[in-house]
C-alpha cells in the first residue's frame, strides 16, 4: 500500500445514544449524546452541546482541535448505524439546522459550548432526525502515514407538534436458528424475530418468546433482545435470543410477543416447528456443556471469542451472560493472562463488568478493543473471567479464550 492510500486510510470511532463511552483519544467528552425538541410548525428552537477537553491522568494535556458538521442517520435492521450524507434521508432535520461554530479549539480543562437552531418548517408535522458529528482532528500520525480519526455523534430527535402519529408495527418474519450439526458445535441456536414498524412514530421496543410443547406445557421462555430497541418509522429491527435449554425433539408451537409502547396493542406472532433428534441432542450437549463449566449458575456463549485486526484499529465483540440458577445473583468479569510485560489486556475495554441478574435473564457483555498502532503481529490473548456469587455465598464462574490476531502491515 503507498504513501498516499495510507494517508486516505482511517479508523472512525463512533459514539451515539450511550453506545460506547464517551470519551474518547485526548480526552474529548460531548454532552448530551442525544437530545429530543419539540417544536411547532415554523417554530424556531435552539439546542446546546458541551464538548470538553479533559485531561486524563498520566497523560500530556494539550490543546484539541475539533470539526463539527451535520449528517442523517440511519439504523440498520441488526441495529448498527450508519451516518449518510446530511438531508438524504425521509426524516432528516439537517436542512433546518444551523450552528454557530464549524471549528473549535479546546484547552486542557475547558469546555465549551455549541449553540445551534433548528427552524421546523411551516408544513412539517411528525418525527425528524440529525446529528451533530464531532470530529476530533489528529495530531499526528504514525510512521506508515495512517491517520486515526475519532468521531463521537450527538443525536437531535425532533419532533414537530400538530398531528398525532399512533404507533404501529407488525412482526415480518420469525426463524429458529440451529448451527451445523456437529459435536464441536460451540454456537448455541436462537429464536429470531424481525419486528417492522409501519408507522410514522419511533418506538422502544421490546419483547418475549415462549415454546409449548403438544401438551400445551411452556417447556421455555426468554426476553428477546435487540442491539438498539429504537425502532424509526419504517425501519425494521432484529430481536433474538439464544436456545440455551435442553429441550426433547418433537413439535412446538412459538410464542411471539412484542410491545412497541401502544396503549392499545402488542404485535404477537404464532407458529409451529420441529425440533430433530439431532438438534435435541446439540441443545442437551450445549446446556451439559455450559452446566459443568458455571456449576449449573452461569451459561455463557459463544464459548471462544477471536478476531483478526491491524494496528491502530478497533472492533467491537460481545458475550452473552444468563442466569440459569432460581436466584437472583451478583456477576462478575473480569480478564488475566500470564504475561508479566506487554499485556494486550491493556488493548481492551469491558462494559459492564459488574452486573446482577435474576433468574433466568441475560445481558450482553461487549469487549471494545482498541489495537495500538505499533501492535506486534501474532496473535494475542487473554481469558476473560464471568463469576456469579450463589444464594449460598459459593462462587461459580465460567473462563472464555479471547484472542487478537493483528496482521502485518503489507
Amino acid at each position: 500500500m503507498d504513501t498516499v492510500t495510507n494517508n486516505l486510510l482511517k479508523s472512525v470511532l463512533i459514539a451515539w445514544a450511550l453506545l460506547i463511552p464517551t470519551l474518547a483519544e485526548g480526552g474529548i467528552a460531548v454532552s448530551p449524546l442525544k437530545q429530543e425538541i419539540s417544536l411547532k410548525p415554523g417554530q424556531t428552537g435552539k439546542f446546546r452541546v458541551v464538548i470538553t477537553n479533559n485531561v486524563r491522568p498520566g497523560r500530556r494535556a494539550f490543546a484539541r482541535t475539533v470539526e463539527l458538521s451535520l449528517t442523517d442517520v440511519k439504523v440498520a435492521e441488526d441495529g448498527l448505524l450508519s451516518f449518510p450524507q446530511a438531508g438524504t434521508t425521509d426524516y432528516s432535520a439537517c436542512d433546518w439546522i444551523r450552528m454557530n461554530d464549524a471549528k473549535v479549539v479546546i484547552e486542557p480543562g475547558e469546555a465549551k459550548v455549541i449553540e445551534g437552531t433548528i427552524d421546523a418548517p411551516v408544513t412539517a408535522a411528525g418525527e425528524y432526525y440529525a446529528t451533530m458529528m464531532v470530529t476530533i482532528i489528529p495530531e499526528s500520525q504514525d510512521p506508515q502515514g495512517v491517520a486515526i480519526q475519532y468521531r463521537i455523534a450527538s443525536g437531535l430527535f425532533v419532533t414537530v407538534t400538530g398531528r398525532t402519529f399512533p404507533r404501529k408495527a407488525s412482526i415480518e418474519k420469525c426463524q429458529v436458528i440451529f448451527p451445523p450439526l456437529d459435536e464441536e458445535s460451540q454456537i448455541v441456536p436462537r429464536i429470531a424475530t424481525v419486528i417492522r414498524n409501519t408507522g410514522l412514530a419511533r418506538f422502544d421496543a421490546s419483547g418475549k418468546v415462549r415454546l409449548i410443547d403438544a401438551n400445551s406445557r411452556v417447556v421455555f421462555t426468554a426476553p428477546l433482545r435487540s442491539k438498539r430497541a429504537c425502532v424509526f418509522g419504517g425501519d425494521s429491527r432484529l430481536f433474538e435470543t439464544l436456545l440455551d435449554r435442553a429441550i426433547p425433539a418433537g413439535t412446538y408451537t412459538l410464542n411471539i410477543e412484542m410491545d412497541y409502547e401502544s396503549q392499545w396493542t402488542k404485535a404477537r406472532h404464532q407458529q409451529t416447528f420441529e425440533i430433530t433428534s439431532q438438534q435435541a441432542s446439540l441443545l442437551s450437549m450445549l446446556h451439559d456443556r455450559s452446566s459443568k463449566l458455571s456449576g449449573g449458575t452461569i451459561s455463557v456463549t459463544p464459548m471462544r471469542l477471536s478476531c483478526d485486526v491491524m494496528g491502530g484499529s478497533f472492533r467491537t465483540m460481545s458475550v452473552n451472560v444468563k442466569n440459569t440458577a432460581e436466584d437472583p445473583a451478583p456477576f462478575v468479569v473480569t480478564m488475566s493472562d500470564d504475561e508479566e510485560e506487554g499485556s494486550s489486556m491493556d488493548w481492551w475495554t469491558i462494559q459492564p463488568d459488574t452486573f446482577e441478574l435474576a433468574p433466568g435473564m441475560q445481558k450482553s457483555v461487549v469487549l471494545l478493543l482498541k489495537t495500538p498502532v505499533d501492535a506486534l503481529p501474532g496473535r494475542h490473548g487473554f481469558d476473560l473471567t464471568v463469576m456469579a456469587t450463589r444464594a449460598d455465598g459459593t462462587v461459580a464462574q465460567t473462563v472464555i479464550p479471547v484472542e487478537a490476531a493483528v496482521k502485518g502491515r503489507r
